[in-house]
């Protein structure tokens, strides 16, 4: 029996042998769709089933035929090679077939190459690209595009722009850096560190179908130069005419460092692929060679695969492919054009040349947009993936290029005629017809296996957020519902969700619980830790350590250096701030809504929001029994002067008056959210993961369908795996400084964002009284002074401990100690301002970190001095010795008579203060001017869909409150519309 009666032969049970012994599951999936069609033969840009169906082939096997399948030129080269007995893989001896193929490739693609090595695949290439570049920079970390693909091999995968194929690749190489596509700034920024080896880009993305514009290529180009970093064009997809140029970086008028090549290299005959690289490169990674080959492949250069490149390569040039795919472009996406003018399912076209993608929307069209809607429940591509099933019905086959993408791609061959475009576009507009009639559409046109396979996927999400038929839920859910920690994650997370909250701080708690007791199903992810009860009350710098961003060593940048601290941990805030409950006054939602077009949020809404929360976390007056001296000498010193003082509220039950509430309350009293929300929010049946690093939006378009990131050890502050959570509503509530970072390293770029970052800017002032205080007993804030909020002044008593106030004692050495021998009389004041004159911005830096900016203005420097006076006045009424200021330019000490006059009286700016800002906001304000604001009123993110703010960030100017229960009554009322907009 000859060979090819052996394969004749057993054609007919390829499939079974496939199913047997090869991919099951695959087989399977086509079964599903109805798409198990058995080809026999192929030629052209046509193939054939054994009862003799023919489908036109716009999928080109992954771009690998473009010149058509079996072209009978690449044939015969192949006979001729078999015929000719050639040497083959020798090894120790030079390929001629090789060189001559490395010179054509060099010919085409530009005098700046001069040597190329062969491999046999795109993703080698890529790897290959990878280890040179290593070797020729020094540097081992790489840059790539959202939304990029190089191939399924260890370094490529850790280059791809889609986490759902990451999943199972862990742990990828740790310094590749994900970049949102044509933003220029945030690889110049990534470029300035001065470690990135190598920068991979494809001129349009095999995956998306989108471009990548040349301008910014251009820039690249330059930036790579000046920062010594190699530009790595993957031209597999793109690269011998496809685009309309030979290659895509001719198109962009860019000449790279390194370039790959393959799929349509091949002539769909023979795996092989190639990397062109300049003399410079070449030089710098053979500088030390000796007597080793820092690379090669047992079957690189095998000469059926340079005989089919060699091939190729004369057929697209008898063809002049670059000219005929430019062509053949201009008459699919006209056709495309006008089919999008009449159906308003297609969203856009993309890509370019024979790269072509087309995006779906929904349909305003009631019936087809209500089957959209039912499929888009188990999958956001449901109904591409219709299409593409319709049109392989229709004898025609394209494809789905990735995960969550709602597109069909099409690669066609340059091969292609005229009539075959033609019917492509008739095909294809029969398709979207039938799916306006009512007795048809994509679920009915899906028909039996995919049908029932997406919609009892459905089915399945839909049942998991029901209660139990008892009308509660499972109560073997209630008693193993707990936080998850990362001792539990043994590999990657990807999880599916409703809702994904992005922060467990005061506001995303309440969110996310209000969310979850409405049957929704609910995420928090946290980047910190849960704390531990042994773990409050710890020394301050431990403390700061473990549970505060930086290391409780964060500052602002600006005409002054500002700490500001931010708690991470389960809880956030909540767990470390002084449990401070105070509403905003009248007159700031006044001016939100005249000067921010801010609409709905009065202090009469506000009001049932404020009470609500209050009751929730029982909020009540510091009492009286565990004030304190200290505290009750601020009131003291208020009264006497006749200020408008009161206790403060705070969310606590059977407070002791231990005064480390800024270390965690060592008691358990305080309620924070750890305490009082989360226990509730996992009751309901959400779930939290802690941990978990958000780097950014799973974003489709402007879409946002999820978070991306990564689980963090807690004690290492290893990135140990990656973490996906699928969402149809994602809330940033990661606070005013990290909410922003997130949008901006997703690749949203509005003009307000980050930019308005406000703070109450404050200072603490120090009073030495004759009596013993003992001001480690009491509360850590008992009373405050509320009389002066519309001038934007607010006074306040404060305790923290010794470590952290020490700071405010005069002197250093014998001095600093002497002055500590007064610690038993001291009593701690502070003021802040509500910052209207000053502002800062937070911009995204790599690995987590962030730039902070924040000026202090004139306006505000003469608040805090008015302040100051006011507290040293408070401190000579209630009897105070002397008075600390704690300013440069100032004495140590003042008799208290005299310290009001002093500190009136001296010529100050902001670099005299000991500046502390804990309160945050306006990095991402709500108001009604995209232009000025990042949100609407209500959260909601401008120019994304289902993505939300729930944070400080949204005040688009001081509350003229400590901003906490601000935070969660605005999160209570956007609870209600959320629950409206995505509840059952």
């Amino acid at each position: 029996m000859t060979f090819h009666e052996f394969v004749e032969e057993h054609l007919h049970s390829s499939t079974h042998l496939s199913r047997r012994h090869v991919h099951p599951k695959l087989l399977y999936m086509f079964e599903l769709a109805g798409m198990d069609a058995v080809f026999t033969r192929a030629s052209g840009a046509h193939l054939w089933t054994e009862d003799g169906r023919k489908f036109l082939d716009l999928l080109s096997g992954g771009g690998v035929h473009f010149i058509g399948r079996n072209h009978p030129q690449v044939r015969a080269a192949l006979r001729d090679v078999l015929d000719m007995d050639l040497p083959n893989l020798s090894v120790a001896n030079a390929s001629v077939l090789g060189g001559l193929l490395a010179e054509r490739l060099i010919s085409l693609a530009g005098p700046q190459f001069k040597k190329v090595v062969f491999a046999n695949s795109g993703t080698e290439a890529t790897e290959i690209c990878v280890r040179f570049t290593r070797q020729a920079t020094g540097r081992r970390r790489y840059l790539y595009l959202d939304g990029a693909f190089h191939g399924r091999t260890y370094a490529a995968i850790s280059l791809c722009g889609f986490d759902e194929m990451k999943i199972t690749a862990d742990p990828l190489m740790p310094t590749c850096t994900p970049l949102p596509r044509n933003d220029i700034d945030a690889l110049r920024r990534e470029l300035s560190y001065g470690d990135v080896a190598a920068f991979v880009v494809e001129a349009v993305q095999g995956m998306t179908c989108e471009v990548v514009s040349a301008e910014y290529l251009r820039e690249a180009q330059q930036l790579c130069a000046q920062y010594g970093t190699a530009l790595v064009m993957d031209e597999v997809q793109t690269g011998l005419g496809r685009l309309g140029h030979w290659f895509g970086c001719h198109g962009a008028g860019v000449q790279p460092d390194m370039l790959t090549v393959s799929k349509a290299l091949s002539g769909g005959q023979a795996p092989v692929s190639a990397v062109l690289l300049t003399q410079d490169i070449y030089d710098r990674v053979y500088a030390a060679f000796k007597s080793g080959p820092i690379y090669i492949s047992t079957f690189a250069e095998n000469n059926l695969a340079m005989a089919a490149g060699l091939a190729t390569l004369d057929v697209l040039e008898d063809l002049d492919a670059p000219n005929r795919a430019r062509d053949l472009s201009d008459k699919f996406r006209s056709g495309l054009k006008d089919l999008a003018d009449r159906y308003d399912v297609i969203d856009r076209i993309t890509g370019q040349g024979l790269i072509i993608g087309v995006v779906f929307k929904k349909s305003a069209n009631l019936a087809l947009r209500v089957q959209q809607t039912l499929m888009g429940i188990g999958d956001p591509g449901a109904f591409a993936a219709a299409v593409h099933i319709d049109l392989h019905r229709r004898g025609i086959l394209v494809q789905i290029p990735g995960f969550n993408l709602n597109m069909i791609k099409l690669l066609p061959p340059v091969t292609l005629t005229d009539d075959d475009v033609r019917l492509f576009l008739r095909e294809f507009e029969e398709v979207l017809a039938a799916y306006r009639r009512p007795t048809s559409g994509p679920v009915v046109a899906m028909a039996g296996g995919v049908t029932r396979h997406v919609l009892n996927e459905a089915r399945t999400k839909l049942q998991a957020r029901l209660p139990a038929p008892d009308g509660d839920l499972k109560k073997d859910q209630k008693k193993t519902a707990r936080v998850q920690e990362h001792s539990d994650y043994q590999g990657a997370l990807s999880l599916d969700c409703d809702v994904c909250v992005v922060g467990s701080g005061p506001a995303g708690t309440m969110l996310a619980r209000r969310l979850a007791i409405a049957g929704l199903d609910v995420v928090v992810v946290e980047a910190g830790a849960a704390m531990r009860q042994r773990d409050r009350g710890a020394e301050a710098g431990e403390m700061f350590t473990r549970w505060f961003w930086d290391g409780g060593m964060r500052t602002t940048r600006g005409n002054v250096v500002i700490p500001t601290l931010q708690a991470r941990c389960l809880g956030g805030g909540s767990v470390v701030n002084s449990g401070i409950c105070m509403r905003a006054p009248d007159f700031v939602f006044q001016k939100w809504a005249t000067e921010h077009g801010v609409d709905g949020v009065t202090s009469a809404e506000m009001s049932r929001h404020y009470d609500a929360v209050e009751k929730f976390l029982g909020v009540r007056p510091v009492q009286a029994d565990v004030q304190g001296r200290r505290n009750e000498l601020f009131r003291d010193g208020a009264e006497a002067l006749g200020y408008q003082v009161e206790p403060l509220r705070r969310n606590e039950h059977d407070c002791r008056g231990s005064g480390q509430c800024i270390v965690g309350c060592p008691t358990g009293a305080k309620q924070s959210m750890d305490r009082r929300g989360i226990p509730e929010l996992l009751q309901a049946g959400g779930r939290v993961y802690t941990s978990v690093h958000v780097d950014r939006l799973l974003r489709q378009g402007n879409r946002v369908r999820g978070v991306g990131g990564a689980a963090i050890d807690p004690t290492t502050g290893r990135r140990t795996h990656r973490v996906r959570v699928n969402a149809r509503c994602t809330v940033l509530a990661a606070g005013a400084f990290a909410s922003p970072q997130i949008l901006q390293r997703s690749g949203h770029s509005a003009d307000a964002l980050g930019r308005n970052v406000r703070m109450h800017p404050g200072l603490m002032v120090m009073g030495i009284f004759d009596e013993d205080i003992s001001p480690w007993n009491g509360a850590t804030q008992g009373f405050h002074v509320t009389g002066f909020l519309e001038e934007g002044i607010k006074l306040e008593s404060i305790w923290a401990t010794p470590s952290i106030l020490g700071m405010m004692h005069p002197g250093i050495g014998e001095g600093f100690v002497r002055s500590l021998a007064d610690y038993a009389h001291v009593a701690t004041w502070t003021v802040w301002v509500n910052g209207q004159d000053s502002v800062g911005h937070v911009r995204a830096r790599p690995r987590g970190a962030a730039s902070l900016r924040y000026d202090v203005g004139a306006g505000d420097v003469r608040r805090m001095q008015e302040g100051a006076a006011r507290l040293a006045e408070m401190f000579a009424a209630a009897g105070a010795r002397s008075v600390v200021p704690g300013m440069h330019g100032l004495a140590p000490r003042y008799d208290a008579a005299e310290a009001a006059d002093a500190i009136r009286a001296a010529h100050l700016a902001a670099q005299d203060f000991r500046v502390v800002a804990n309160h945050v906001f306006g990095s991402t304000a709500m108001g009604a001017d995209p232009q000025r604001h990042v949100t609407d009123s209500w959260g909601a993110v401008y120019g994304l869909e289902n993505v939300y703010v729930c944070d400080t960030g949204l005040f688009p100017s001081s509350p003229s409150a400590n901003p906490m229960l601000t935070a969660m009554a605005l999160a209570d009322r956007q609870a209600d519309m959320l629950e409206r907009q995505y509840g059952r």
